[in-house]
């Protein structure tokens, strides 16, 4: 399932993904943000909701070498 939220600031983003995981009964995630700023901000926000949460930040991509190839979906 993909979700975007939008509009939405601060620790709100984190209490909405929380409350979607709890809901749905999910014990793992992926969650793409927009820089490693926000990524570590997130985290340290999703600690408060989900305690006993493992959450991994992933460095941003110039910090690590992930090779990638990006496709059109019509191809």
């Amino acid at each position: 399932m993909i979700t975007n939220y939008t509009g939405v600031s601060g620790s709100r983003t984190a209490y909405l993904i929380a409350a979607r995981l709890t809901k749905q009964k999910k014990d793992r995630a992926l969650i793409v943000v927009s820089t490693g700023r926000v990524a570590a901000r997130l985290a340290e926000d999703l600690v408060f909701y989900l305690p006993k949460a493992e959450i991994i930040v992933i460095p941003e991509e110039e910090d690590i070498q992930i090779l990638y190839e990006a496709r059109n979906r019509e191809s």
